[in-house]
């Protein structure tokens, strides 16, 4: 019981901790302006992104590759900044499927040039 009782303590104070990152409005300002210049085509296929998955999105018609680029770059965007948490962590996740995918694409495209 007093084991159970310290780590919910340490958790909280984890939490409280985690939190109290102070973060500037300068940096909410700019991530809502990069978010705004995506422009709402591109907001919509991010959400159907993180949905569905990229490979997926993209199968299914619903994400048009050529947007990756952007969509990648306003994630890093977010990856960049330590004050956004957690939202970092997931920006840095699906960078990291878009390249996965990207990198996949490649191989494939690279083996359709030889074969054709």
């Amino acid at each position: 019981m007093i084991v159970k009782k310290i780590a919910a303590e340490n958790f909280s104070a984890n939490v409280e901790e985690e939190f109290s990152i102070p973060l500037c409005i300068d940096d909410i300002i700019s991530i809502c302006k990069e978010y705004n210049n995506l422009g709402s085509n591109i907001q919509n296929y991010m959400d159907m992104m993180f949905d569905i998955g990229v490979e997926q999105s993209i199968k299914s018609g619903r994400l048009n590759k050529q947007y990756l680029p952007h969509i990648k770059n306003f994630l890093k965007a977010i990856e960049s900044n330590p004050y956004f948490g957690d939202a970092q962590n997931l920006a840095g996740d699906a960078i990291k499927l878009i390249e996965d995918y990207e990198n996949a694409n490649k191989k494939s495209n690279v083996i359709n040039l030889f074969v054709n």
